[in-house]
């Protein structure tokens, strides 16, 4: 995911905008964390299969409405992160370096078998034990 998420031409504009915060998609993860002052932010549509396994491993009104994310409150302060938002958590339980190939490890199963992980248990405490891989296409 390193190779695929990001690039040194978007990074550079986030340094040289310096903006309270960023939002990006495409990575199919709720995202939310802050980098070096930036708030990033990501609360992707996702397939069906990713919204039941989200879910089945997190059921909270949050995860099972999936409206959209507020980014602002009425006085211009940034909302509190969404317990969903597990994946962004990897960086508070590991160093963040941009070259990792560490994965979660059900994201791990799904595309890269071989990457080094960090276990389900440590990732997400509290979390159902299911995931992506335990879910049926709907």
């Amino acid at each position: 995911l390193p190779k695929l998420v990001g690039s040194d031409w978007i990074r550079s504009r986030v340094d040289q905008l310096r903006p309270d915060v960023h939002v990006f998609g495409h990575t199919h993860f709720p995202w939310d964390m802050w980098v070096e002052g930036v708030h990033y932010r990501s609360w992707p549509l996702m397939t069906p299969k990713e919204r039941y396994g989200i879910v089945m491993c997190w059921p909270t009104a949050v995860a099972e409405k999936w409206l959209p994310l507020l980014l602002f409150d009425g006085n211009g302060r940034h909302t509190p992160k969404e317990e969903v938002c597990w994946y962004s958590n990897m960086y508070e339980l590991i160093e963040r370096c941009p070259t990792s190939g560490v994965m979660f490890e059900g994201t791990a199963q799904l595309y890269c078998p071989n990457a080094p992980t960090l276990p389900r248990h440590i990732q997400a405490p509290g979390r159902r034990d299911t995931g992506l891989l335990d879910s049926k296409d709907e």
